[in-house]
């Protein structure tokens, strides 16, 4: 990987233009010319990693109660919404496994505790340890 002068973030993607934290916004934020992509984990009802931000869901989806109220299964009966856009909640795997390989830079936020050792194995199992943050 080439040394980087300065990291350009997509903040939850390109937010500003697109459902934060789904595909959409990771891909448009690369497209925009990000080098690098900050993106909020949460872990389910069931055990899986998913990105996403806020406490509730209320505010991208519409829908009460928080990430971990919920299985991954009902997760994606929503729609995380951006005006009249919307896509998906994105699970970190499926995120890692669509970007690990770029030539990007990762920050990567836990928004809550007892989950570190399971990101971590995915970091290393995806092996961005050096371009993750």
């Amino acid at each position: 990987m080439a040394e980087k002068i300065f990291i350009n973030y997509a903040h939850r993607g390109a937010s500003e233009y697109t459902p934060e934290n789904t595909f959409l916004a990771f891909y448009t934020g690369i497209y925009m010319g990000a080098n690098g992509i900050e993106t909020d984990v949460q872990k389910t009802k069931d055990g899986v990693l998913v990105l996403f931000h806020d406490d509730t869901l209320e505010r991208v989806t519409g829908e009460r109660g928080a990430i971990e109220d919920y299985t991954y299964s009902e997760l994606k009966n929503f729609d995380v919404k951006k005006g009249k856009i919307s896509d998906k909640i994105v699970t970190l795997e499926d995120f890692l496994e669509r970007f690990a390989f770029r030539n990007i830079t990762f920050a990567i936020e836990l928004k809550n505790s007892g989950y570190e050792k399971e990101v971590a194995e995915f970091i290393t199992k995806y092996k961005i340890i050096k371009k993750c943050v």
